[in-house]
């Protein structure tokens, strides 16, 4: 059998002094997080990771990649929250959820959130608001003299309209989707909502989903617009699983004139050969 190291405490994945063992993980072991961990870079290829409950393990950068036969997901798994706000580089992503395994499952109580890490919404707390950031950022209008409302930001789905200009635009690719969402537009003195994030999942047997995955967008204030939702990608032989398990990349709402988020992106490529019956897994977005 393989070996088993065991993660306590809060730190980073090569914080020795939290392994059991007395070192990070190396290929063929099993892991277990009891934790809380944070990967800022790829792991070996372990045999098996396995997440407590209550434990946390936070995602940082956009290629580093948990590497295992197989992952078994009891906990919280998030990532860090998408900082750009500089259009003219063309929209940097920086964080996402990344596992790559033969086999997946999250338990009926395990999570995988990324609701509002996305793209920002506006910031800007004075006078007036400021677009959305990300490709589908919701734009910040004047519909009369000193009056500033902001629409909902796009993704899936176009940001809704608040009164009298239009939400952010749609983006990305309809079967790998894998950038976050775009946040809302802003109004004056109020923060505009941000972004789901985004997870990518490729299993090369069974993905099985018992738990809930969400990448949503969160609610704009007062007359700020509602972040789109996120992405959510997992490549399989098949999809098992429950009508417990959820996918969701619901925009975020609004509370007076902003528009609300558009929803994002979910696609699971899976093998039909495979497939020998319907996993009753629900998909919102």
């Amino acid at each position: 059998m393989p070996t088993t190291n065991t993660w306590s405490g809060t730190g980073i994945w090569n914080s020795v002094a939290n392994w059991d063992s007395g070192f990070v993980p190396s290929n063929g072991q099993s892991v277990l997080i009891n934790g809380n961990v944070t990967l800022t870079n790829s792991t070996a290829r372990l045999f098996s990771y396995t997440l407590s409950p209550g434990a946390t393990n936070i995602f940082t950068g956009t290629n580093t990649i948990l590497n295992a036969s197989n992952v078994f997901i009891y906990g919280t798994v998030t990532h860090g929250i998408n900082a750009d706000t500089n259009p003219a580089d063309g929209w940097q992503w920086t964080n996402r959820i990344y596992i790559s395994c033969a086999n997946f499952m999250l338990a009926p109580n395990g999570t995988i959130n990324g609701d509002g890490m996305g793209y920002m919404g506006s910031r800007l707390l004075d006078l007036k608001g400021t677009n959305g950031y990300g490709p589908g950022g919701g734009l910040c209008y004047r519909p009369v003299a000193n009056s500033y409302e902001g629409g909902g930001g796009g993704y899936g789905g176009a940001g809704g309209w608040g009164q009298g200009g239009p939400g952010g635009v749609t983006y990305g690719l309809l079967t790998m989707p894998e950038e976050p969402g775009s946040g809302g537009g802003g109004a004056y003195n109020q923060p505009a909502g941000d972004g789901g994030g985004s997870v990518r999942i490729d299993a090369s047997g069974v993905a099985t989903i018992y738990g809930t995955i969400t990448m949503r967008g969160t609610r704009g204030f007062s007359n700020s617009g509602g972040g789109s939702g996120g992405a959510i990608l997992i490549n399989c032989d098949r999809l098992a699983g429950s009508t417990n398990g959820l996918l969701c990349v619901n925009g975020g709402d609004y509370f007076s004139a902003g528009g609300g988020g558009g929803g994002g992106r979910i696609a699971v490529n899976y093998n039909p050969a495979s497939q020998t019956n319907n996993p009753g897994v629900r998909f919102s977005a």
